[in-house]
């Protein structure tokens, strides 16, 4: 379990992200912009997320944010604020031009709001980019079943009834094909038997919000992802 990443997005202040770290985060995720899907107070500015940065001893950091036409501000401001990682909001691609800049400096893309179905074909979950050339992928992030508030139960119980349906497998095969994290709906009781079913996997994903305004993603309050983290560091 020590080499698991565990990544906690929208992180929204130095005391939260002190926290996580010293909780097992090892890669934190800030806002830097509005991805709708809540209405809440984690979108956080460029001074809080470079206080953030300062006081990180291990952790990576990942920041949330739109990607603009303006290329040379964009990288300024990235370089600036010391991101080791970008997640790009929204499903458009980010331009060839943005990834290989990125690339030269060393900096990798974490692409998320990839949300896989229950009734999916497993082939076409990443298709959209394999035939990009440089994509820079650090990380493919996975919403798994995010239509269900049980979905490790349907996982468990109900996929294997239906074998043209997504299961437990099939995301082992991608996992051991391309560097997944996951999100599901972890508990503490749950996230154990969790990693040892999806034992390819590279880590988990907890995105920590308030007020959603959507139901068909998963998300966790603070409190839960304090739980679920304490939980993780005993199976160390």
């Amino acid at each position: 379990m020590t080499r698991l990443i565990k990544k906690i997005d929208r992180v929204k202040s130095i005391d939260e992200a002190i926290m996580m770290e010293q909780l097992g985060a090892n890669i934190i995720g800030v806002s830097l912009a509005n991805n709708l899907k809540f209405d809440d107070d984690r979108i956080i500015t460029e001074e809080v997320v470079l206080a953030i940065k300062k006081v990180l001893k291990k952790a990576k950091l990942v920041g949330e944010i739109i990607i603009s036409n303006d290329l040379s501000n964009m990288i300024k401001l990235i370089k600036k604020i010391g991101l080791d990682y970008i997640q790009p909001i929204g499903s458009n691609l980010p331009s060839l031009e943005f990834r290989e800049a990125l690339l030269k400096e060393g900096i990798g893309i974490i692409y998320s709001n990839i949300e896989v179905s229950h009734d999916d074909d497993s082939s076409w979950i990443l298709s959209r980019f394999l035939d990009e050339n440089k994509l820079n992928a650090s990380f493919f992030q996975i919403d798994l079943l995010p239509e269900y508030d049980n979905s490790w139960e349907f996982f468990k119980f109900e996929s294997p009834q239906y074998l043209e349906e997504i299961q437990i497998e099939d995301i082992n095969l991608l996992g051991n094909q391309y560097p997944l994290l996951i999100v599901l709906d972890y508990t503490p009781d749950n996230v154990k038997d969790i990693l040892i079913r999806m034992d390819s996997i590279k880590g988990i994903t907890m995105e920590m919000g308030n007020n959603p305004t959507r139901n068909d993603f998963h998300y966790f309050e603070c409190s839960e992802v304090v739980k679920i983290l304490e939980e993780l560091k005993k199976l160390v």
